[in-house]
C-alpha cells in the first residue's frame, strides 16, 4: 500500500501500437463503442497517453461527444471526476 505523501509512479512507456489497441475493444452491452473506449483509456492511461489515444481516435473517425449509460459524454463524466481536469482538457483540446 502507497504511503499518502507518494504517488503511483508508471515507468512503463507505451507504444502507439498498445495505444492504438484501446481502438479495438468493444463494449460488453448495448454501451456506445465510442464512449466505451474514451472511458476504458481514461481509466488505464495516464494524460500524456490519454492525449495519444484522443489523437488516434480522431483519426479514426470516432466520437468525441458520444454518449455513455449515464446520459453523459465523456467530457460532462470528466468534469465531476477529481483526477479528471487533464483529461478533460484533452478532449477540449481536441
Amino acid at each position: 500500500m502507497l504511503k499518502k505523501d507518494k504517488q503511483k509512479v508508471f515507468k512503463d512507456e507505451w507504444s502507439d501500437e498498445h495505444v492504438k489497441a484501446y481502438l479495438e475493444r468493444t463494449p460488453y452491452g448495448d454501451e456506445n463503442a465510442d464512449f466505451y473506449v474514451l472511458n476504458i483509456a481514461y481509466r488505464y492511461m495516464v494524460a500524456d497517453d490519454f492525449a495519444r489515444f484522443v489523437t488516434f481516435f480522431k483519426e479514426a473517425g470516432r466520437d468525441l461527444n458520444a454518449v455513455g449509460p449515464e446520459n453523459k459524454t465523456m467530457a460532462q463524466l470528466l468534469a465531476e471526476h477529481a483526477q479528471g481536469e487533464d483529461y478533460l482538457k484533452v478532449i477540449q483540446a481536441a
